[in-house]
């Protein structure tokens, strides 16, 4: 197996790696003989840690890129506010504009995969059709080998449709709630968002004994992010309720202005501490759009 990399050139690419994942341990050994940086690019369709037959798993030796499915900010070729608000909680930057390309119904049902934005809306549905067919059938069975593969396809279609829930076993076998599917969206751009930047934060949810709750709070630079999303193009401060809570539940942290991603136009006060976010807030940058043609992910 080592005989077959010595007889290719430098760099090497390797896709779909998960189907000789023995090369692995012919990969460290040229690794330890030649330390120069980028001499192979691994892809694969597989999280590498679920892997089946590694040979070896390249600590130390490998560098982990997770290349996600599209962003707004790239299908805008704009950029997201989430770098801003980091920078300048409390002071939303002006050039900023939302993203009207689609209806948000649109979005939640074409979502971000790349073909999904080019295709005929009614062949989205089928698009989805195939995709899961052809991961339940190929991919599933290559790292957990489940043995109904009927059962197995609707229990990976109930926990998809937990988006943005706590995750409760006994829950799988009752219809789901639909309302989180807004909290789904805003919470994978900004996840999406923060990968991007040097210093990338810390996501957490909070939840106290009472049951008050923030859905996500950025941890970045020493300060705490508050962040509520609310499928509303006009929020009130009865929406800011949660944010509320996480500052009396924590007086000795440094805690930024919050938020409330919603469905309004431009960014505005609800509150002293609280402003109201566009979720689809994008800002033109010419550096932004050359970094993204560059990757070759502009649609």
């Amino acid at each position: 197996m080592g005989q077959r990399l010595v007889n290719h050139g430098r760099p090497l690419v390797l896709d779909e790696i998960q189907y000789a994942p023995e090369l692995t341990s012919a990969i460290k050994r040229a690794v330890d003989r030649n330390r120069k940086p980028g001499l192979f690019f691994l892809s694969g369709s597989q999280q590498w840690w679920v892997m089946k037959g590694l040979s070896d798993s390249l600590a130390g030796r490998a560098v982990f890129l997770d290349l996600e499915v599209f962003s707004i900010g790239e299908l805008a070729t704009a950029r997201f506010w989430l770098k801003a608000w980091l920078e300048k909680p409390g002071h939303p930057e002006s050039g900023y504009r939302g993203d009207a390309s689609l209806p948000l119904p649109e979005r939640f049902w074409r979502g971000w995969m790349p073909e999904t934005q080019i295709l005929p809306i009614d062949l989205v549905q089928d698009y989805y059709r195939a995709y899961m067919r052809t991961y339940i059938e190929r991919d599933a069975r290559s790292f957990s080998a489940p043995q109904d593969l009927q059962s197995f396809g609707s229990f990976v279609r109930l926990v998809a449709s937990l988006n943005a829930q706590e995750i409760q076993t006994s829950s799988l076998a009752d219809s789901p709630a639909r309302g989180s599917l807004f909290e789904a969206l805003v919470a994978g751009e900004i996840r999406k968002a923060a990968s991007l930047l040097g210093l990338q934060p810390i996501l957490h949810h909070w939840r106290s004994v009472g049951g008050a709750e923030v859905d996500l709070v950025l941890e970045w630079n020493g300060t705490l992010y508050p962040i509520e999303m609310k499928l509303a193009s006009n929020p009130s401060r009865r929406d800011t309720s949660g944010l509320a809570a996480f500052r009396v539940a924590h007086p000795s942290l440094t805690i930024a202005p919050g938020l409330v991603v919603c469905c309004c136009e431009k960014p505005f006060p609800i509150t002293a501490d609280t402003w109201a976010m566009p979720w689809d807030w994008v800002a033109d940058d010419p550096d932004y759009a050359h970094l993204l043609q560059f990757q070759g992910r502009v649609v």
